[in-house]
């Protein structure tokens, strides 16, 4: 087997990140928009020692997992990768990814995983996406998505996952870069659903205010936040039901954002001490505890390592530890942190599972054991999967 080679074979599995495996001549072959059941004749692109790349030439069978999918550019924009595959069967597929990759990565033999949560929608349910622009020739404009596995843009005319009023949104910046090109300023724009009221105005460091459970809570324009508008409140009450707060407890949030979790944590806790390394959203995290008179939170503007140190230095030592942190997880000197620190729990709250178990594997061999797993398809249609563990300190 060469890259050129046309191959047939039939998909058996899917793999975390997205694609469809078969295997001929000893070696596991990743296809995209595949699914176990499709029988494909298959176009090798990349050869390499241990597995080899390809895309479908032809679909000989379909699964029975097999739906049409919605969207008109499936295949080139970066976004979704599971659009052809029935919702139901994209969780469990999420829910066995989790398994592979603990047992796989985190060397977990043995894991209690809690059931996936599903999305109530699982089209329409982002609140927030970024689009993008670039000048052609001739003053017109491409304007869409990025492509799948490069810097390119799909042009697009709607996106299927986002909120329609986002659409609406897209499609009037669109027609206004048609008809003014001279408004163009920005290759990438952030459009927020209906009811993300932008209040707070100040070039790039604009404040949306955002509805979240009945609370007024306002983020960065540009910044992080959960997308799913549909599951948010669900995860915000897991975090809580997971913590197990009783009200006396000392609780640290680590890459707080804008204060998600500490805002309703608050309520329900002795302290708070949130941390977290962007200006901004520290900015709008103190302007939401003083908007919603939380006493017990105390932010701070720092690196998260530091942030710890600094908590340990000053004789803080946390009953529960949140952490959500970028794709990218833990710093090994934010591991060595958080064992210094031991507190009794960790709520460890992450959209990579290889990094989650990467992390989680490092405290386990220290203090902590690893109780469960809890996934939740906060991402209908793509590869991404947010997972919340419990990790509680070992006895002496």
């Amino acid at each position: 087997m060469k890259s050129g080679d046309i191959v047939e074979m039939e998909i058996t599995s899917v793999a975390f990140g997205g694609s469809g495996c078969g295997r001929l001549e000893n070696k596991v072959i990743f296809v995209p928009y595949t699914v176990e059941g499709d029988v494909i004749r298959c176009d090798i692109t990349d050869i390499r020692a241990r597995y080899a790349r390809g895309i479908v030439k032809t679909l000989l069978k379909p699964s029975s997992h097999r739906v049409i999918p919605r969207c008109d550019v499936y295949g080139l924009c970066g976004g979704c990768c599971y659009q052809h595959i029935t919702y139901e069967h994209q969780l469990a597929l999420k829910e066995k990814q989790v398994w592979e990759t603990f047992q796989r990565i985190g060397k977990f033999p043995h894991l209690f995983i809690r059931s996936i949560i599903k999305s109530p929608q699982s089209y329409h349910y982002r609140l927030k996406a970024d689009f993008h622009a670039v000048r052609k020739n001739k003053g017109a404009f491409l304007t869409g998505l990025m492509s799948r596995g490069s810097n390119e843009i799909t042009n697009i005319a709607r996106c299927e996952i986002v909120d329609e009023e986002i659409n609406f949104h897209y499609q009037d910046w669109q027609e206004g870069l048609r008809r003014n090109p001279r408004s163009f300023s920005h290759d990438r724009v952030v459009f927020w659903a209906e009811g993300a009221d932008t209040s707070l105005k100040n070039g790039d460091n604009t404040l949306v205010s955002q509805n979240v459970c009945q609370k007024k809570l306002l983020t960065p324009r540009n910044g992080f936040f959960q997308a799913n508008q549909f599951l948010l409140p669900e995860m915000i009450a897991m975090v809580k039901d997971i913590a197990g707060l009783q009200g006396d407890e000392t609780v640290i949030d680590g890459f707080c954002g804008s204060g998600l979790f500490t805002l309703f944590l608050s309520s329900c806790s002795r302290a708070v001490y949130g941390i977290e390394g962007d200006k901004q959203a520290v900015r709008a995290a103190r302007m939401n505890m003083e908007y919603h008179h939380c006493d017990n939170v105390v932010l701070m503007q720092e690196d998260m390592t530091i942030g710890l140190e600094k908590m340990n230095h000053n004789g803080i030592h946390p009953d529960v530890l949140i952490i959500d942190p970028p794709r990218t997880g833990c710093k090994g000197s934010l591991i060595e942190q958080i064992i210094c620190l031991a507190p009794r729990k960790i709520v460890y709250v992450s959209c990579d599972p290889a990094t989650q178990a990467r992390d989680i594997r490092l405290l386990c061999d220290r203090i902590f054991h690893l109780e469960f797993l809890q996934p939740m398809d906060m991402f209908p249609h793509t590869a991404h999967i947010e997972v919340i563990a419990l990790l509680v300190r070992k006895a002496p």
